[in-house]
């Protein structure tokens, strides 16, 4: 199972700027390369790759990685359709791989490959955060919110083993319900189902639908008592006569 956990990279204000301008120089190049895909209508990552790799290696101060990490990010863009010229945000997110970046968890640091050189950063997470990271992580993408730097990481997690029970406590057969009618006598509207009980068929609208839905969410009756009821036949409404005031006071009179 794959998860996704943010780190908060706690930076000085010369590492701020270096990670800055590795961000816009590498959205550049995205621009650039998307040009160059839509100008030639070539959009598979494949043949992208043979098309501008070496020229932005040339034309950019960018690591082998994170050209590799453009030209995948402009061939991507172009899956939602090649009709229109592609163009990404200046400060937009960027994928970092194996190669322009490397962890070490438990010093909680973090060494990136910027257009200024490799910085190593500390930085801030949680204790269930830190122990995802322990696991085997994935591509990690450098984000810049509201002045700050993150990375979202996708790690990868085992499967907890499925739940075998060993026996059974009891079974929750829902909630039954304790219609007694109030005010005045409605046993004209019912026809009569034997030994107290009450049943009324059809639809029931209005306050009385209500009603009945309040008195039935404010009871609840489990196992056998709910299971030997009439009250539990699909579509029937029963309400409990003069002579039985509830639900089990029913089932005694039967």
């Amino acid at each position: 199972m794959k998860l996704t956990t943010v780190v908060k990279l706690h930076t000085s204000e010369e590492e701020h700027a270096a990670l800055l301008q590795t961000l816009r120089t590498c959205n550049a190049a995205c621009d650039l390369i998307s040009r160059i895909a839509f100008e030639h209508k070539i959009f598979r990552r494949f043949d992208l790759h043979h098309l501008t790799y070496h020229n932005m290696r040339a034309a950019t101060p960018l690591a082998a990685g994170h050209v590799v990490c453009a030209i995948a990010k402009a061939a991507s863009a172009y899956k939602q359709g090649a009709d229109v010229l592609r163009t990404f945000d200046p400060v937009g997110g960027i994928e970092f791989n194996k190669d322009t970046l490397a962890w070490k968890v438990e010093e909680q640091t973090v060494s990136v490959n910027s257009v200024c050189g490799r910085l190593r950063l500390p930085f801030l997470c949680s204790g269930r955060d830190k122990a995802l990271l322990r696991g085997r992580r994935g591509q990690a993408d450098l984000l810049l919110r509201n002045g700050q730097f993150y990375l979202s990481v996708c790690v990868t997690v085992l499967e907890a083993a499925p739940f075998v029970p060993t026996g059974v406590i009891g079974i929750d057969l829902g909630m039954v319900p304790d219609l007694k009618w109030r005010g005045q006598d409605r046993t004209d509207q019912v026809r009569e189902g034997g030994d107290g009980i009450v049943v009324r068929s059809g639809p029931v609208g209005g306050c009385e639908d209500r009603a009945e839905r309040d008195q039935r969410h404010g009871q609840k009756r489990y196992g056998a008592q709910a299971h030997r009821s009439p009250f539990n036949r699909l579509g029937v409404v029963v309400a409990i006569r003069h002579g039985a005031s509830s639900l089990y006071d029913a089932e005694i009179m039967k």
